[in-house]
């Protein structure tokens, strides 16, 4: 069986082309308050200076106190498989995976470390975090627990209907866990390019509990070019190209995952299936392709699912081009409602 250094944490990051975010990425690393922390980087065939900026912080995290480990794929493979070949050498109690163009609060780890000790029944726990734009840094963008449910202890269905933030620096589950719950010590590897984060919570969070910080512990940074930015062709296809890119990886992830029964598998299979088809009607909607609507529409009549008649009215709105404004009008207003209503619930309980 393999065994764990008790109070380490060990971080597994992946880095493809990130040399111009990583002296932020290290210097958040280095001023961490927790001082027991090994660090595996894994250059998933860089074809910039990521590797020379890498290696040039290797002393000032080693004098810091932390273990540094260098793992170079020749080629791109993905996230995935970077993150795959950084796990053999992880030795730590604790896991954490941020990405690289990402940074940790100074309190991240410790703070993390310490509910996990203090709660020896939860599997992982999450803090909430903070977004902000590579260009304006100082501004805060969101925050995580003003859009998303961070009150559920049971985030398995939350994480796979995207209830709850699927943001991998805010994560930081027990090594025991994990490596109980994929097999032979390895994620998914029918996923290629992105996708880690669902192949690692879901396993850890089925049938466990993973509490919560009621702070930001991660600052997570908008680029324009980052891997879930990023745009293959126009607005509109690249936005149905994520959303059947996650649908697959979540059809993948619950087909493999061996602790879920055959009707398990089936009950969580159709829910997705109808879960995305609804998102990519939505999608439609809200950009007025009123072909795709169609098909999505009729699709969702084969399967006997109702789309509700506010979506029956926005598909014939659809059509004279008002869809769009319509849907994307609602859409600017939630997060205002969400927030706000948060804040008068509380007002009222205090």
């Amino acid at each position: 069986m393999r065994s764990f250094e008790k109070g380490k944490v060990s971080i597994v990051t992946p880095c493809y082309n990130g040399e111009r975010f990583l002296d932020l990425y290290f210097d958040s690393l280095c001023t961490q308050s927790y001082d027991t922390v090994e660090l595996i980087f894994v250059n998933d065939g860089s074809t910039d200076n990521s590797e020379k900026v890498c290696l040039s912080w290797k002393s000032k995290v080693e004098k810091r106190g932390f273990g540094f480990r260098y793992i170079s794929q020749k080629t791109c493979k993905g996230a995935t498989s970077a993150i795959n070949q950084g796990l053999p050498f992880v030795t730590g109690e604790f896991l954490i995976w941020p990405d690289c163009d990402d940074s940790l609060m100074p309190t991240s780890i410790e703070k993390r470390v310490e509910f996990l000790n203090m709660h020896p029944d939860y599997a992982m726990v999450r803090s909430d975090y903070v977004s902000v734009d590579e260009e304006s840094p100082e501004i805060i963008r969101e925050r995580g627990s003003d859009l998303y449910d961070i009150k559920n202890e049971d985030i398995f269905d939350n994480l796979i209907f995207q209830k709850t933030y699927v943001i991998s620096g805010c994560y930081m589950v027990r090594s025991s866990v994990f490596f109980e719950r994929i097999p032979h010590g390895q994620i998914c590897m029918k996923i290629q390019g992105g996708g880690q984060n669902w192949p690692i919570l879901l396993p850890c969070s089925y049938k466990n509990k993973t509490g919560y910080i009621d702070e930001p512990l991660y600052t997570y940074i908008i680029h324009s070019d980052s891997t879930s930015q990023k745009i293959d062709g126009d607005h509109y296809s690249s936005r149905k190209n994520s959303q059947n890119y996650y649908h697959d990886i979540l059809i993948k992830v619950i087909h493999d995952f061996f602790l879920l029964s055959d009707d398990e598998k089936t009950n969580y299979l159709n829910r997705i299936e109808r879960y995305y088809s609804i998102r990519r009607l939505d999608l439609a909607l809200s950009c007025n392709c009123s072909h795709d609507a169609k098909t999505e529409l009729q699709q969702l009549h084969d399967k006997k699912i109702d789309p509700g008649i506010a979506r029956k009215i926005l598909y014939r709105l659809c059509y004279l081009g008002l869809s769009r404004y319509i849907f994307n009008s609602w859409l600017l207003v939630t997060p205002y409602l969400r927030k706000n209503m948060k804040r008068l619930l509380s007002y009222h309980r205090s």
